[in-house]
């Protein structure tokens, strides 16, 4: 099974399809919860989910969509970039740990 992400730091969307494509499930994570105040908490809460999910699904594959990497105007800035490429590799990282 193959498990694909679309990494952001409010929400994260998850989808598991089998070896055919057939979607088996798809959520999205929603990190906008006041308690996760800060990009550790709101990692902890992604590699809590993944770890529920390594238990639900036998993945074998993770695919991340490639974070921003380009200013589009009046929606990034340099620190909106910075800051989704730091959450995306400590993504990476807990997917490659699970």
């Amino acid at each position: 099974m193959i498990l694909g992400l679309d990494i952001s730091t409010s929400i994260t969307g998850l989808t598991v399809i089998d070896d055919e494509g057939k979607v088996l499930h798809n959520e999205a994570l929603d990190l906008t919860n006041k308690k996760l105040d800060n990009m550790f908490k709101k990692a902890a809460a992604v590699k809590n989910r993944l770890t529920q999910i390594k238990h639900l699904f036998n993945i074998k594959k993770v695919f991340i969509e490639q974070s921003l990497n380009a200013f589009r105007p009046g929606l990034s800035s340099a620190q909106v970039i910075l800051t989704l490429g730091k959450f995306n590799g400590v993504v990476s990282w807990i997917c490659s740990e699970i």
